[in-house]
């Protein structure tokens, strides 16, 4: 789900809620519903404290090292970002649906800065995005969104790379922007873990659009094991939220001393101003002595259940992150009055959990994917059977093997998906619609429909 898709969503949960909160926060229900709320809070950060996670921001360590951190680079790229998007080479490239080449070399050569800055940015392998609890979850959101443009970039110069004939190339940019993926996640996050996850989707399909058609050299399926093992998916969702609850202990704090609104916490702009009301709105219900405490205390407890239902080991975790998935929605039924700092900070669990399965079928299938354009090197067909076996041979949704289907001419590799059915290798989203109906995985020869 986008970004846009989940805040929408979020603001249309607040404004439906808005009326029952202000009738329990100014009713004599909401008397009751208060007043026992700081010792609420108390009880729910000790639970938190017995279940492993972090009472106080200051217990989830970081390693401010300004030598490493991206942070400065990352601003500079962004000034970059936005003037190259205001480039007509920008406007010409993004208007070209096959992605003329001349048109990406026109980009390149206008933006000379930005990609300057991209390219210090992925050759600097000690850098680290890092979050310092103290100012609550408004700090990431200026880093990773630049983080992601960098990505983006990489793109086009690998697209460019292999239409002038150098494949190999072009495999090695994507390593070094996956790469970069992980420095993402350097400080665990769960909207980290979502940027990284995201930054690995998009240098798959490029690298498979590229492998596709060059599966048959040696030195392409060289940098595609490369790749693959820089690119090999290490999340970890209970260390994520371990950051989380440290982040939200601190955006608390901050809200409570006036140090920063509600609305700049969550990066609502004022051009908006149907939104900016309703925050303006929210910001006055949890002013009322006790509303806050209550409502945090509600958060605090969903990180514990969250955190109680996630496997500690690490390898169940990839195995059963499906089982997590649904924990998301049977862990606590949510109310839209008091569990609306729940919603805030939390819009997005079932969609990370969903999307770390599906980053780890789409890896495993590239590798099965690699291992038999590799037999048919050497034999001349396709492995007639999955030609790989144990846990990577799994699917993430099913813990069964991923599906395999070989021909002459063509090979697929694929999961079920998040609907956990066959659908008989359908790789991509019908374009009309929001059907679940399709699968995760890819093939060679890779085709990507265009979208009518």
């Amino acid at each position: 789900m986008s970004t846009e898709k989940l805040r929408s969503k979020t603001i249309k949960w607040l404004v439906l809620g808005i009326p029952s909160i202000l009738i329990v926060t100014c009713g004599l229900g909401g008397v009751f519903a208060v007043q026992n709320s700081k010792s609420d809070r108390e009880k729910e950060l000790d639970l938190l404290a017995k279940a492993g996670l972090p009472r106080h921001y200051d217990e989830v360590k970081h390693t401010p090292d300004p030598a490493k951190d991206a942070g400065a680079l990352l601003e500079q790229f962004e000034v970059a970002r936005r003037a190259a998007d205001k480039s007509a080479s920008y406007r010409n490239l993004t208007a070209d649906p096959d992605r003329d080449p001349e048109l990406m070399r026109e980009y390149l050569r206008e933006n000379e800065r930005l990609v300057q800055l991209q390219g210090e940015i992925l050759r600097k392998s000690e850098l680290a995005i890092l979050t310092d609890p103290s100012k609550g979850t408004a700090l990431l959101f200026p880093q990773l969104a630049p983080a992601k443009s960098t990505t983006r970039l990489a793109l086009t110069q690998a697209e460019l790379l292999a239409a002038e004939g150098r494949p190999a190339e072009a495999i090695q940019k994507l390593t070094s922007a996956v790469k970069f993926a992980s420095v993402v996640n350097t400080d665990s996050t769960m909207i980290s873990e979502l940027v990284s996850i995201a930054m690995r989707a998009m240098t798959h399909r490029t690298a498979m659009l590229i492998f596709s058609d060059h599966s048959d050299r040696a030195d392409v399926r060289k940098e595609m094991r490369n790749y693959l093992a820089v690119a090999k998916p290490n999340v970890d969702m209970r260390r994520a939220l371990r950051a989380e609850v440290a982040l939200a202990i601190a955006s608390e704090e901050m809200l409570r001393s006036g140090k920063i609104s509600l609305r700049e916490l969550s990066g609502v702009s004022d051009e908006n101003e149907t939104v900016a009301s309703s925050y303006k709105t929210i910001e006055q219900i949890i002013s009322v002595p006790g509303v806050r405490e209550l409502l945090f205390s509600r958060l605090y407890r969903f990180y514990r259940k969250m955190y109680e239902s996630i496997p500690a080991d690490r390898q169940r975790q990839r195995e059963r992150l499906i089982e997590a998935a649904a924990a998301d929605s049977g862990v606590m039924k949510l109310n839209r009055t008091t569990d609306l700092i729940v919603q805030l900070f939390t819009p997005v669990f079932n969609q990370a959990f969903q999307a770390e399965a599906k980053t780890i079928a789409e890896w495993r299938s590239i590798n099965a994917l690699l291992i038999a354009a590799e037999e048919k090197a050497k034999t001349g067909r396709y492995p007639a059977k999955l030609p790989i076996s144990g846990p990577e041979a799994l699917d993430p949704f099913t813990d069964k093997p991923l599906y395999y289907k070989a021909s002459a001419n063509s090979v697929k590799v694929y999961s079920v998906g998040a609907d956990g059915k066959d659908n008989n290798g359908l790789l991509f989203r019908p374009t009309k619609g929001n059907s679940r109906d399709y699968d995760s995985g890819y093939c060679i020869p890779y085709i990507v429909p265009k979208l009518n």
